[in-house]
């Protein structure tokens, strides 16, 4: 049986137009109910795949449904809610696709005139109010002036491909010291599996009682057991267990995995190594604030706080003036 996870009803369609040379593409401006009011929403759509965001709410993917309503993205109980400059991460919704950009964890900024200075839980992105720009599918755009750094994603898609494009702008005086992870949280229900590589090396973070370090500061993923002296491979999710873990891994070269799921839907999750060369998998089975998800998060360090990254040279740093770029793609289909 699949378990549908949908977005809150939108309310007033306000316009509906074609974009030519990609298949029958289809952009749609609406209004979603939040607990304030409204906030606008744009739906990218095709025969395939319908993606629906949130600029407003840090340019969060709310929603990646198939042709038969499926959504892939995990959705919680909690009622959407405009971000104010109060806004604490744990007061989001904790679901869909989030930006964490500068640290994940709290942290301080390490160097240069802003040595000190604050950095919010997940960074940034996730409260601002991105504005939309001129490109194909959805371009948005968040500026921080305050670290001097302008970030621009765009969502486009080809049949069931779902691709997200960045770039990253320094246009301050000083290099730019940063973390970066992609952040989209998953649905998941009991028999969900990631598929790693039996020889992939593993960094354990935190779990519940502790079960994953208990085995070594660095693991091989076939010999992994779950707490319960099963292999954990095979037995990654299961509903209302109420355990909690996350992972790191530590292959550089790995740029894809798949997550499958028992009722024959799948995705292909892929991103490009050079800029975040590790992902982050944070899993949640009823535990936390009693959320099912999945959390498969390429990162470009092994660490949630930028302290911590540039401790243990994982940090990474944008010159002045200068700019880098990055994409992921989400692939789905059925088993």
């Amino acid at each position: 049986m699949i378990r549908f996870s949908p977005i809150t009803p939108v309310l007033l369609t306000l316009a509906i137009f074609c974009l030519s040379g990609c298949s029958s593409i289809q952009v749609l401006n609406t209004q979603l109910k939040t607990v304030q009011g409204t906030t606008p929403l744009i739906v990218l759509k095709n025969k395939c795949l319908t993606v629906t965001v949130a600029p407003k709410l840090g340019a969060k993917v709310l929603s990646i449904t198939d042709r038969d309503g499926f959504n892939y993205l995990s959705r919680s109980k909690i009622p959407y809610r405009t971000r104010t400059v109060d806004s604490n991460f744990g007061d989001t919704e904790f679901d869909g696709i989030d930006e964490c950009f500068m640290s994940i964890g709290s942290s301080i900024y390490p160097e240069g005139s802003r040595k000190g200075q604050k950095i919010r839980d997940h960074g940034p992105l996730p409260y601002s109010a991105w504005k939309r720009v001129a490109g194909p599918g959805i371009v948005l755009e968040a500026d921080m002036k305050k670290w001097s750094t302008r970030m621009r994603r765009s969502i486009t898609l080809k049949e069931n491909c779902l691709r997200l494009d960045y770039t990253l702008d320094n246009y301050g005086k000083e290099d730019l010291v940063f973390m970066y992870a992609f952040h989209p949280l998953f649905w998941v229900d009991t028999g969900s599996q990631l598929h790693w590589p039996d020889s992939l090396n593993v960094k354990p973070s935190y779990a519940f009682e502790n079960f994953l370090k208990k085995q070594g500061d660095e693991l091989i993923w076939s010999q992994m057991k779950n707490g319960y002296g099963k292999a954990f491979k095979s037995d990654q999710f299961l509903r209302d267990r109420k355990r909690f873990y996350k992972y790191f891994t530590c292959d550089p070269a790995l740029s894809e995995v798949e997550l499958t799921h028992a009722n024959n839907k799948k995705l292909v999750l892929k991103w490009d190594n050079k800029f975040t060369p590790y992902v982050a998998v944070w899993c949640s089975e009823g535990n936390v604030n009693g959320h099912h998800h999945l959390g498969v998060e390429p990162t470009t360090a092994r660490y949630d706080t930028l302290e911590q990254a540039v401790k243990h040279n994982e940090a990474s740093r944008l010159k002045a003036g200068k700019s880098m770029s990055w994409f992921f793609e989400i692939v789905i289909g059925d088993n």
